[in-house]
């Protein structure tokens, strides 16, 4: 993708900024690429590029162009911006040369902020990507950056790098004019979109077809095809649960397309209790998860996988780890498939004998820091069975599905429920609270 910068209008003092933009639109897009001057580029659900243009905003009021956008998965929105507000550095000082005077450079940043103010309030919920060549003090009054915004630009020769998780400035990969170590730079944004953003708190009937854009959105990978009597919709602080009205009148929770019987027959009991529910079950999946992502950071370290799908962590195809959500202990294992498996005693064991080239990294990794979560916990006195052992039990797979279930809260999905949370029944906890 492409945008213009104040040294692409140099040669052409006889053509309007409109026109130059023009030239450069036919070009780039003849070559299959994507150019943008006060347009947006959005992803729509089926992950398609799409455009809206200059001329099309101008006509979208927010309401169309939020429905618009209402499943889209990334947002990039820009053009040269202008230096209107810059007092120190503009039109003045010839960075635009012959093609646009101080007159005209105030004009064009108005024009780029008046677009801007318009449609933040159709997207400030989505993946944005504000893509411009000048820093956005030069071409807007409002000093204060949209949270979650990722605003990139250049111009200034001065890298600018500011990311405290909410607020987002990339502006540090700037070439200057004599650079011989040019390198591109990248970055990782979601890539979802909620189909309910917009509804408010309470209890909507919806469709099958609601239901799976729902967790497409999500890219939640789901078949739901069941006949639907009653489908319920739940959204409570963020969080989402979905519930099965059958014409008997009994209730089902949904856990993608697997139901399972709840007790109460009102749906309004479970929207009433969903805040008890989450909170019963984030905390000690917030503690397993946590244990889960440090176990996962050290084998991406060594070039392992890392993925965490339930109970279990990948190392590759066949080699992974699963960490007990009882007593948090960390066991290694090769499978062929769910039933014929082989447990080794620790993780280096197994990495030593199923991945030779990984287990030299950890080596490299672990050394001097016997405070990895890799590195085996020998207890004194205790005899260590030193050989792998064949194991055949598919437990683990049961327990791991129903801690899969609880993950999806990360998800924001409530899909498992525990009728009596208020009782003291026990998730994920042991005797000593872990």
């Amino acid at each position: 993708m492409f945008i213009l910068g104040n040294h692409e209008l140099w040669e052409f003092p006889n053509k309007s900024i409109d026109e130059i933009a023009e030239m450069y639109r036919e070009f780039i897009e003849e070559n299959g690429m994507f150019f943008i001057q006060n347009d947006l580029l959005y992803k729509d659900s089926s992950n398609q590029f799409c455009k809206i243009t200059y001329e099309q905003l101008l006509k979208c009021d927010h309401k169309k162009l939020r429905e618009q956008m209402q499943r889209t998965r990334l947002v990039i929105f820009g053009g040269l911006g202008f230096s209107g507000y810059n007092e120190e550095f503009n039109a003045n000082n010839g960075i635009y040369r012959e093609t646009l005077n101080r007159t005209g450079e105030i004009e064009e940043t108005e024009k780029f902020e008046k677009l801007y103010n318009t449609v933040v309030p159709s997207i400030y919920d989505k993946n944005v990507i504000v893509f411009t060549h000048t820093p956005k003090n030069d071409w807007c009054k409002e000093k204060e950056m949209q949270q979650n915004f990722i605003y990139v630009s250049g111009h200034t020769h001065r890298n600018v790098f500011y990311d405290d998780g909410d607020y987002r400035i990339y502006s540090d990969n700037q070439i200057g004019y004599h650079n011989e170590n040019v390198h591109l730079k990248n970055f990782i944004m979601d890539n979802e979109y909620d189909c309910f953003s917009d509804y408010d708190d309470g209890i909507y009937e919806i469709s099958g077809a609601q239901y799976n854009d729902f967790y497409r959105g999500k890219n939640i990978k789901m078949t739901f095809t069941r006949e639907i009597n009653i489908l319920y919709m739940l959204k409570k602080k963020g969080y989402y649960c979905f519930i099965h009205k059958a014409k008997s009148g009994s209730l089902t929770i949904l856990n993608g397309g697997l139901p399972k019987k709840l007790d109460e027959k009102d749906v309004h009991y479970y929207y009433n209790h969903m805040d008890e529910v989450i909170s019963y079950i984030r905390k000690p999946l917030d503690k397993y998860m946590s244990i889960q992502q440090c176990v996962s950071k050290e084998i991406q370290k060594i070039g392992g996988r890392g993925t965490i799908h339930g109970c279990i962590i990948d190392i590759d195809w066949e080699n992974h780890i699963y960490i007990n959500p009882v007593d948090m202990s960390i066991t290694g294992y090769w499978a062929l498939d769910v039933i014929n498996k082989v447990v080794y005693p620790d993780i280096p064991s197994l990495l030593k004998v199923e991945c030779p080239v990984l287990y030299a990294n950890y080596l490299k990794l672990i050394e001097g820091d016997q405070k990895n979560p890799l590195v085996p916990r020998r207890k004194e006195n205790v005899e260590v069975e030193l050989l792998p052992q064949e194991y055949l039990s598919t437990d683990i797979y049961q327990v791991s599905r129903e801690i899969k279930k609880m993950q999806k809260l990360t998800s924001n999905i409530l899909c498992s429920w525990n009728e009596k949370p208020m009782e003291g029944n026990e998730i994920l906890v042991d005797s000593k609270g872990n």
